[in-house]
């Protein structure tokens, strides 16, 4: 008889986690999702950048798993990204900056990064900067990653289903009035766990339309922002300082914050206003080219630690196994971990 397993979260590591399961055809596999829909939360509501480790340059532990797990999830899930053709990331002149360009530069030559160095303001009239550089990171197609897997998991996902409570029986767990051999949580550390570290809060990107094509542009190290395709003349705008709000250990008062700010359109709008006055410094052509379209709004779960770790982990006791989601290109090796461990 098959081991029965049951997956709680329908969002990059739920899915992936499944189908890898489901594969094998050695358990038995249900994935539980409380909206009605997979990819509703964190997984869609970001810049679904697949990172190579431009990005953490003060977590060794983040870039070397995304550098890691970039070409493990293009080896699997090659067609489900995108080619960004100029993917700029630029070092702030700003005294504000955390970082200095010479730094940054050594820190992903260390890391044997391939990468390029571009005047961002001769290309595309990029101000404030002390120097770029281009990058591969891709854009990972959200749209067409929930189809994908809606279509190879469409026997095993059950949606609005808002699991609150899990009991132990022996060795087995009880959910939907059924009996499990294991669990995987994969509901970003928002149910069923707590640890002393981690803390939610409530972030809204910003998704614009374009006239022309304009670059990725990821501003750091600091209270800076990214301007990241989304889709077709579509971007997608987060500030460091002002796309999170309501940071807090108890997940009931986050939840009931983005509640009130979901319905608070003038405090969004009061967000974006800031964000554009940023942006207006390094892109003065910005309200020219870019024209406001809606607010994504969603609560992400942070591993509260100085050095901005934003790596994944993996936690197991009694065939209850919680994962600590990290970026995208983290999935491949978090599942591995997980086969390894039921095999």
């Amino acid at each position: 008889m098959k081991k029965k397993i049951a997956i709680i979260g329908a969002g990059w590591f739920g899915c992936h986690i499944a189908y890898q399961l489901k594969k094998l055809n050695t358990f038995d596999i249900k994935l539980y999702e409380k909206e009605k829909d997979i990819f509703l939360g964190a997984s869609s509501h970001n810049q679904n950048r697949l990172h190579l480790g431009f990005h953490y340059p003060r977590s060794k532990q983040t870039r070397l798993q995304s550098k890691n797990g970039f070409d493990k999830f293009l080896k699997l899930y090659y067609f489900l990204t995108k080619k960004i053709k100029y993917n700029i990331y630029g070092i702030s002149d700003s005294p504000e900056t955390l970082l200095d360009y010479h730094t940054f530069l050594q820190i992903m030559k260390s890391e044997k990064l391939k990468f390029k160095e571009i005047n961002s303001y001769e290309k595309f009239k990029i101000l404030g900067l002390s120097g770029s550089i281009l990058t591969d990171e891709r854009l990972v197609d959200d749209y067409k990653s929930k189809l994908f897997f809606k279509r190879k998991l469409k026997n095993i996902i059950k949606t609005k289903k808002n699991i609150k409570s899990i009991r132990k029986i022996n060795r087995k767990y009880l959910i939907d009035n059924k009996l499990y051999d294991y669990v995987i949580n994969c509901t970003y550390f928002q149910e069923f766990v707590q640890h002393k570290d981690i803390k939610y809060e409530v972030t809204s990107s910003i998704i614009y339309k374009v006239k022309n094509n304009f670059p990725a542009l990821t501003i750091m190290d600091g209270p800076f922002f990214t301007i990241y395709p989304y889709r077709k003349k579509l971007y997608n705008i987060y500030s460091v300082e002002h796309s999170r709000f309501g940071l807090n250990k108890d997940i009931k008062k986050v939840r009931k914050k983005m509640n009130n700010v979901i319905n608070n359109p003038s405090f969004l709008h009061g967000k974006r206003k800031k964000i554009e006055k940023i942006i207006l410094k390094y892109y003065p052509l910005f309200q020219k080219e870019f024209k406001f379209k809606q607010f994504l709004v969603t609560i992400r779960t942070i591993n509260n630690t100085k050095f901005a770790d934003r790596s994944f982990k993996i936690f197991i006791k009694d065939r209850f196994i919680n994962v600590f989601s990290g970026k995208i290109d983290h999935i491949i090796n978090a599942s591995d971990r997980i086969l390894k461990y039921l095999k």
